[in-house]
């Protein structure tokens, strides 16, 4: 019998605590070395106070080291010792930083989020950051910035205001990668023209997610230099720069407010490829944007290039200046909004370069109904915290009968729980884990679902997928034909190789206009860790020589198959990556294994996965960007190692940055755009591509 949500909301109104904490935790990690290894921490339990008068800082990273982990300066990467750590409500003072491991989640309570509170003491000097995501040594970043994967920072208020103004403080220091994210986080600095503090910081990386954070004061809200990151959701006010841009490949901004500051967006720095800027506001700021390139170039260079659309200007003394002044002038209490879209940089229509500034309708036709919300921005939403919901509204899949322990068949288990909670109104918790499926593990629409750790692992392997010409799905969401939606976060899909025949998750549910389905931190990770029998000991390079075709390293058929029936799907920070190296080796080493296809749209109605990263070997994959067959297509900040190659028509893509292949765009077999009349410094950058016909 389905459990009506008025009786969840009733449940929710009289229980005090935060699911999360009152679940009994059974998650393990099955490869660790220590089979009692625990993944969840409340750091209550390890002496944190949070009175906002008791220095914490101890308690909190004794909480985070505990046991055999990936410490910084002894380890480099790893997979075996996940860790959720959990901050109960209350206010945390500290006197140093809390220094983050590899592979752990720093997650709060949504309902009433615990503050991290830097002592008026605090050392500035000798730490960076409240949080140090990634800690300096002798020898630079404790963890390669590039390879620091699966890690996430959430429901947290991160207090510098204590310490001077006029001292370099940082809240979160966050040199990190693909499959990372820090969400709803709430950043309160010094103020003022005095203020030397930075809400976060960010050098190196190729990075994930940055959503629903809000930044008070400081002289940087965001001092950011990373490939690429996807940002949405930022409120930003009395800062002296909102964001400053150091350097990148290319980011894109969504629902940025910024509000009573000096600068909003500063890319002044040459090492800047380009901006998407995306649905957002500027409000009372003296200078909206600042860039180095100026409107007039005659260079051929890509550098600094600029696309907005559907951005608004109140109060705004200048929208952008360059470095001969001013190119949009103010709105003088007016409002600007630039609906039409704006593109400065190179543009293909469908042939160029051409150097280009300005408005142009043509290049930015209206999106599809089906994209935008009710007030005609591009759709969003945020995975669910699910705080509404009492500790019995979940069900554990250990609990349902699951192991997680990488050997037993899990298979069956799995379906029942997805069936039981989908059909009852409840959420599915897969607690930490490895699960074994030798089938197709199905999800229902109506699932819930949500993982732990970020390592709740489906594998599938055995006979069923032995055969490439015969693919069979690990997860199936859906048949052809049902209609309803899912939610689904924080999980990892792979395979036990070999598995040639392994179509890791076909996507087949159609969702309607206002029940879109969404996907969270879903990450299809194949190969390269550990209980997937595709490491460096079994698929190891093969230097100066021919690369060994090896049946025993074939790893998948392919990673998601969006079917035809396929519509309504919204995809955030979900990474699909064929590892091109072992998570386990400490020297990164390289790997050999073999996967078919990435992630295949075949979809005829329009979805929305605004924030999907698609990442392959370059050894292993041929071509990462496809669009093939297909009428009407949208990208916005599309940053990859390899280039674009199609036969549609009605395609637009904005802000194409490409590293490591000679022809960018190839049409009908035909190089259109190369990558030596496209330099934007380290990448090649197009800002506008546009085919008609």
């Amino acid at each position: 019998m389905r459990v009506s949500a008025a009786f969840l909301l009733a449940a929710a109104s009289a229980v005090q605590g935060y699911w999360m904490e009152e679940i009994a935790h059974q998650g393990l990690s099955p490869y660790h070395e220590d089979p009692d290894y625990q993944v969840f921490r409340n750091i209550r339990d390890f002496g944190a106070v949070g009175d906002g008068v008791t220095d914490d800082t101890a308690a909190i990273n004794k909480a985070i080291s505990f046991g055999v982990r990936c410490a910084p300066g002894v380890c480099k990467q790893e997979t075996t010792s996940p860790a959720t750590v959990y901050f109960p409500p209350g206010t945390y003072l500290i006197n140093g930083s809390i220094i983050d491991y590899y592979y752990t989640q720093l997650i709060g309570d949504p309902t009433d989020r615990p503050v991290i509170k830097a002592a008026s003491n605090f050392p500035t000097e000798s730490t960076l950051g409240l949080i140090d995501g990634n800690q300096y040594g002798a020898n630079g970043l404790a963890y390669g910035a590039t390879n620091t994967f699966f890690r996430q920072i959430r429901n947290l208020v991160l207090d510098t205001t204590a310490i001077p103004a006029e001292k370099a403080a940082f809240g979160i220091h966050w040199p990190s990668s693909q499959a990372t994210a820090i969400t709803n986080c709430v950043f309160k600095l010094a103020e003022g023209a005095q203020s030397k503090h930075v809400g976060l910081f960010i050098e190196e990386g190729s990075g994930g997610l940055l959503n629903d954070l809000t930044f008070e004061g400081g002289q940087y809200a965001a001092n950011l230099g990373n490939q690429q990151y996807t940002a949405r959701n930022w409120k930003i006010s009395n800062a002296q720069v909102a964001i400053n841009q150091l350097w990148n490949w290319g980011w894109t901004y969504k629902s940025i407010h910024i509000d009573n500051c000096g600068t909003g967006i500063r890319m002044v720095d040459n090492g800047t490829a380009s901006i998407t800027l995306l649905d957002s506001e500027f409000r009372q700021v003296e200078t909206a944007i600042s860039t180095a390139r100026a409107s007039n170039t005659t260079s051929s260079s890509a550098a600094g290039t600029l696309v907005m659309y559907n951005v608004l200007f109140e109060s705004v003394a200048e929208i952008l200046t360059g470095p001969q002044g001013i190119i949009i002038p103010g709105t003088d209490g007016a409002q600007t909004v630039t609906n039409a879209g704006f593109a400065m940089g190179h543009v293909y229509d469908p042939f160029g370069p051409e150097v280009f500034t300005g408005n142009s309708p043509a290049y930015f036709p209206a999106p599809p109904a089906v994209l935008l919300d009710g007030e005609g921005k591009y759709y969003e939403r945020s995975k669910p915290h699910y705080d509404e919901y009492p500790v019995a509204a979940f069900v554990s899949a250990r609990t349902f009968g699951a192991k997680g322990d990488g050997s037993t068949d899990d298979t069956a288990a799995l379906n029942k729980l997805f069936a039981h909670t989908a059909a009852s109104g409840l959420v599915a918790f897969v607690d930490a884990g490895a699960y074994y499926v030798t089938d197709t593990v199905f999800i229902p629409a109506g699932a819930r679902i949500v993982g732990e750790a970020l390592s709740s692992t489906i594998l599938g392997g055995g006979p069923r997928y032995s055969d490439m010409n015969k693919p069979h799905p690990v997860v199936q969401v859906a048949n052809a034909g049902d209609k309803g939606s899912i939610e689904w976060s924080d999980m990892i899909l792979s395979t036990r190789g070999p598995a040639p025949g392994a179509k890791i998750l076909e996507y087949n549910l159609h969702s309607v206009a206002g029940e879109a389905s969404g996907m969270w931190d879903v990450h299809i990770r194949v190969g390269g860790f550990a209980g997937t029998d595709l490491l460096l000991e079994q698929c190891p390079t093969y230097p100066n020589r021919t690369v060994a075709i090896e049946p025993s390293c074939f790893a998948a058929w392919g990673s998601m198959h969006i079917t035809r029936p396929a519509a309504g799907l919204l995809m955030e920070n979900c990474w699909v990556w064929v590892a091109d190296h072992d998570l386990e080796d400490p020297s990164y080493r390289q790997i050999t294994i073999f996967a078919g296809r990435a992630c295949s749209s075949r979809a005829t109605r329009a979805a929305s996965p605004p924030a999907a990263r698609i990442g392959a070997g370059a050894r292993c994959q041929q071509r990462i960007f496809d669009i093939g067959g297909s009428h009407g297509g949208c990208v916005y900040g599309n940053a990859t190692a390899s280039g674009v190659v199609g036969s549609s028509t009605g395609v637009e893509v904005y802000n194409l940055n490409i590293v490591g292949t000679r022809a960018m765009i190839t049409r009908n077999g035909r190089d259109i755009a190369s990558y030596d009349d496209n330099i934007a410094g380290f990448t090649a950058g197009i800002g506008v591509y546009k085919h008609d016909e």
